[in-house]
């Protein structure tokens, strides 16, 4: 019922009101005191894209784009199966691919030739120093000769210094099998001069000649020397033009240009690389040397020579 007329909100004094209240709900009070949830915190649904945006897209990717892995085998045996032959023939000149590749192997011959001929001209040129340098050798030790005659012995003693001055001979000879004294010619030779016109005095010209001559590859005996170039090359049969200058004298005169001690040396160089385009280079070099203690060297034949070295008349 209603409470009636003077009813009071005051709680009851008697046994009624000495009831304990019922206790709140467990649950209602951990509802109640559970922080918020963030939005962070929460699992995200994944949204399917509009219609618009997959009519943009390009999903599913075309079989180039593709990875290898994500691609079924017979699509890709299908893909990558070979077409028609004409068709690549047709498509060739058009083909950008491995262009580096083919330039390289079409410069790559070239470039193997240009640096075997450039191994190859340095081999020759060092060996060309090295037998200039040996025919020099030849004919300073006849030019160191104090006495003024040499002998034969002292002609072998000067060419079987160059197995010590061009040792390289040695191996080349043990290489054809052949002596070393035939895989080099040496010629050694004495060169008097004499007026052309006899009894000139003044603005005189000199001829040339072979007053003794020796080694393996003798020089002609009594031949007239001809002038040539001084960078002509070495010839049996020449001299340089500067040895026919005549010297002057302190008169103010002039006398026959000086004796001089000549050394031809003749190699067979054989390239290393290019051996069956080229079998043999000859190299001749020679040397011009005057005698250091005497004016002239004459040959001093004896009994028992074996024609190493000869007296021209």
């Amino acid at each position: 019922m209603p409470p009636g007329p003077g009813w009071s909100s005051r709680p009851s004094t008697g046994p009624a009101s000495s009831a304990p209240a019922p206790a709140a709900s467990t649950s209602s009070c951990r509802s109640s005191t559970r922080p918020p949830t963030s939005p962070a915190s929460s699992p995200r649904r994944r949204r399917r894209p509009s219609t618009a945006s997959r009519a943009t897209s390009s999903w599913p990717a075309p079989p180039s784009a593709r990875s290898p892995t994500m691609v079924p085998s017979r699509m890709r045996a299908a893909e990558t199966a070979p077409g028609p032959p004409w068709r690549r023939i047709v498509a060739f000149p058009s083909d950008r691919g491995a262009v580096a590749a083919l330039e390289f192997a079409l410069v790559f011959p070239f470039l193997v030739a240009l640096t075997g001929g450039a191994f190859e001209y340095a081999r020759f040129i060092r060996q060309a120093r090295l037998i200039a340098e040996a025919a020099s050798g030849v004919a300073g030790i006849i030019a160191m000769n104090v006495s003024s005659s040499i002998a034969s012995a002292d002609l072998h003693y000067a060419n079987d210094a160059v197995m010590l001055i061009f040792p390289q001979v040695l191996a080349d000879a043990a290489l054809r099998k052949v002596a070393w004294n035939s895989d080099i010619l040496i010629s050694m030779a004495g060169i008097s001069f004499s007026p052309t016109v006899a009894g000139c005095t003044a603005s005189c010209t000199y001829k040339a000649k072979v007053a003794w001559t020796g080694g393996d590859k003798q020089r002609a005996c009594g031949a007239s020397l001809a002038a040539a170039l001084d960078t002509a090359n070495p010839d049996p049969a020449t001299l340089p033009a500067s040895l026919f200058t005549p010297v002057a004298n302190p008169q103010g005169t002039s006398s026959p240009p000086s004796f001089v001690i000549v050394a031809d040396l003749s190699f067979n160089w054989t390239p290393f690389l290019f051996s069956t385009l080229f079998k043999t280079v000859t190299i001749r070099r020679s040397a011009y040397i005057k005698p250091r203690y005497t004016n002239a060297i004459a040959y001093a034949a004896a009994s028992g020579d074996d024609g190493f070295g000869q007296q021209c008349p």
